[in-house]
């Protein structure tokens, strides 16, 4: 009793382990768009979304990001390695908007942060950004309206 008990135990924890796998892989970096919620161990209360939405492969074969931020528009290219997580940002163009001295140093802090990104996962509706194993900034996937 206690073997078939164990074999049914074991093929349970390996179907949920399956099941959370396939769940996991559904979520994709590109054709979201995301929204700030950490920004290194701050969590951010907003005023204004600082979002970023990854382009898939256009046509030249390049990959482009755009979002805004807490007092600029901003965009670029990207190199992302999927199966090892890692993601590259090439220097980022930007258009500044009218902007308080506190968002702006928000805005700097976003920005610094952004160009140390190294490596990526997906959890949860979660893009988690990381500088080696550094946890740097935590966007949520937003809902389309």
């Amino acid at each position: 009793m206690n073997r078939k008990l164990n074999i049914f135990l074991l093929i349970l924890v390996t179907n949920l382990c399956a099941f959370s796998q396939v769940k996991e892989s559904k979520l994709k970096l590109t054709g979201i768009e995301w929204q700030l919620t950490k920004l290194g161990s701050d969590t951010i209360i907003l005023t204004y979304p600082v979002t970023l939405s990854f382009k898939p492969m256009n046509n030249n074969k390049e990959r482009n990001l755009s979002g805004d931020s807490f007092c600029t528009y901003y965009g670029g290219d990207y190199k992302i390695n999927a199966s090892k997580g890692t993601l590259e940002l090439a220097e980022l163009i930007t258009q500044d908007m009218m902007c308080d001295k506190g968002n702006q140093q928000m805005d700097n802090l976003f920005f610094d942060k952004l160009q140390m990104v190294s490596n990526y996962k997906l959890e949860n509706n979660l893009l988690k950004l990381y500088s080696g194993e550094k946890l740097i900034l935590i966007f949520r996937k937003l809902d389309k309206k």
